[in-house]
């Protein structure tokens, strides 16, 4: 079956799919939505029932200053579910973000995302983490923000569950007129408490401060 349907003021929508029944259901489809000014939405998917489920998408949506967002993404249903999705989404002036990231079901869950978030005069966030479900939690992020007058933000940490908690994180913030701030400590939890920071705090008139500490919570404050 194929079929365009038009409603309003020029939308679209274009469908082509298979549907087959028993043990192997399959549905594809190919469509594309227009709408106000120049609004597009391009969906490619593919979904089979039974044992194994897929799903695969693919659109770019189009707003009024040039929007656009593409995802590319798999679920598989079972014992083994999987998502991928890699889309770019563009906002106003050159805005763009891309993410991509894996997700399991079951046991171990998995996500893994990458994107660069740019915004207004150059604002720039790019954020790479894994986070596993279980008994062991991890979660690794490396990200840089930059908003306004060269502001910085670097923020690399690991975040495990269970027993023992760790949270690294190394970050440098700039604002205004020299103003760095540079921090790196590691907290644990359960027992014994540990948190360790060093900065540098640097303001108008060149001040500079720096401290480094090491705080204990249990046994010995």
């Amino acid at each position: 079956m194929v079929y365009t349907l038009k409603e309003g003021r020029g939308t679209e929508k274009e469908t082509a799919y298979t549907l087959k029944g028993g043990k192997r259901m399959e549905e594809e489809i190919v469509y594309t939505v227009k709408g106000g000014r120049g609004t597009e939405e391009e969906i490619v998917y593919t979904f089979k029932g039974g044992k194994g489920t897929v799903k695969e998408i693919f659109y770019t949506l189009k707003g009024l200053r040039g929007t656009e967002e593409e995802i590319v993404c798999r679920l598989k249903g079972g014992r083994e579910a999987e998502a991928e999705i890699v889309y770019k989404l563009k906002i106003g002036r050159g805005t763009g973000q891309e993410i991509a990231y894996t997700l399991k079901g079951g046991g171990g869950t998995e996500e893994m995302i990458a994107y660069t978030l740019k915004g207004g005069g150059g604002t720039e966030e790019e954020i790479v983490y894994t986070v596993k479900g279980g008994r062991g939690t991890e979660e690794e992020i490396v990200y840089t923000f930059e908003g306004g007058r060269g502001t910085e933000e670097m923020i690399a940490y690991t975040l495990k569950g269970g027993g023992g908690t760790e949270k690294e994180i190394v970050y440098r913030l700039k604002g205004g007129r020299e103003t760095e701030a540079e921090i790196v400590y590691t907290a644990k939890g359960g027992g014994g408490a540990e948190e360790e920071i060093v900065y540098t705090l640097k303001g108008r008139k060149g001040m500079e401060k720096e401290i480094f500490y090491t705080l204990k919570i249990g046994r010995g404050t």
